[in-house]
């Protein structure tokens, strides 16, 4: 049920302060993301006053009430997440604060498991049948003073038709409703962790340059545009390998911009897993301007591979023994010669 939904235009046009609008880009895109699903929150839902505080510039410690929402979904609606992932990237947040908001944006946007969605859409098809089932049934139990004319069971049997069929059709605009609003969800908590500018999040943005979902896709190509430019050398070894696999399979997306950005980024913090994607590019890049950045990056991380094989050499043990802790405990010397010379009495001269 929508509240206050008359209240978005007045949020989008007058209470925006201009610092915010210019930083938000308040827009068709940000009504639609943001004010859209805000004004159709309760009025006294704590999310919808933390969000509209933070519209209109006030500065509010309400974070709680977002990292609630995300982090325990039971008793919140999808415009409630929403609203609150765009908050966890509005507000001031501490250091921990904001690794913890980064943490719980990844989790949201890495959410693809679809069990609760069908278990949720057979929940409302059966609730929405059985109690018009109950009072079709009942009211023609009154009106027919239990008798069973011909026109009596041929309207029963037509309303148990349609209610045999309700059900079914029911299931799957459930799953259509709750689906597009998981992937608003996603999409917003790629633009926060974009906003964030967390090296963490690079891993999972870059996974999602490849998903099902388009805007899901642009959004996570977009929050990659603002991140991989801060990326430098200090940043070496904070992503594992299989983010460098995501960011690998990154450098086939279309955009030329965007892969431009990974390869800088590659050559700062990348390893030997994504070589053989960037020999890929070297050898069949789209663009002559791809394949020179490309062979540029190729060298500088075959150079670093080299140099992580030298270093493993001198850091491993020149021998294994079998058994270490013996050659640790073995004597020095046969026991009982040493108590022997130990306890042997000096000769006088």
């Amino acid at each position: 049920m929508d509240h206050d939904s008359g209240g978005n235009g007045a949020l989008a046009e007058n209470s925006v302060p201009p610092v915010i609008r210019q930083e938000l880009s308040v827009d068709d895109e940000f009504v639609d993301a943001v004010l859209t699903p805000l004004g159709k929150l309760h009025p006294f839902s704590p999310v919808r006053r933390l969000a509209t505080s933070l519209i209109q510039g006030k500065r509010v410690d309400g974070k709680q009430s977002a990292i609630d929402s995300l982090k325990n979904p039971p008793g919140w609606t999808w415009h409630d997440k929403i609203v609150a992932a765009w908050c966890l990237s509005a507000s001031d947040l501490s250091p921990q604060d904001r690794d913890q908001s980064t943490d719980i944006l990844l989790e949201a946007l890495e959410d693809k498991d679809l069990t609760p969605i069908l278990f949720r859409a057979l929940k409302r098809s059966v609730l929405s049948v059985l109690p018009v089932a109950v009072v079709g049934w009942f009211f023609v139990e009154i009106t027919s003073n239990f008798q069973r004319d011909p026109p009596q069971v041929i309207f029963l049997m037509i309303y148990t038709i349609l209610l045999f069929f309700s059900a079914p059709a029911l299931f799957p605009l459930s799953c259509w409703y709750d689906v597009r609003n998981k992937n608003r969800l996603r999409v917003m908590a790629a633009t926060s962790l974009g906003r964030l500018g967390s090296m963490e999040s690079v891993g999972v943005l870059a996974k999602g340059l490849t998903d099902r979902d388009r805007r899901v896709r642009e959004t996570c190509a977009n929050a990659l545009s603002h991140i991989l430019p801060n990326m430098t050398n200090a940043h070496y070894g904070v992503l594992g390998s299989e983010s460098m696999i995501h960011l690998g399979n990154g450098l086939s997306n279309s955009d030329s911009q965007l892969v431009l950005k990974i390869l800088s980024a590659l050559e700062k913090v990348g390893t030997s897993k994504v070589i053989p994607f960037v020999a890929r590019v070297a050898d069949r890049g789209r663009s002559l301007k791809l394949r020179d950045a490309a062979r540029e990056t190729l060298s500088i991380l075959e150079r670093r591979a080299i140099a992580e094989q030298q270093r493993d050499k001198l850091l491993r043990p020149s021998a294994n023994p079998a058994t270490p802790s013996d050659i640790l405990l073995r004597p020095a010397s046969d026991a009982e010669t040493e108590v022997a010379l130990l306890l042997r009495v000096p000769s006088s001269e």
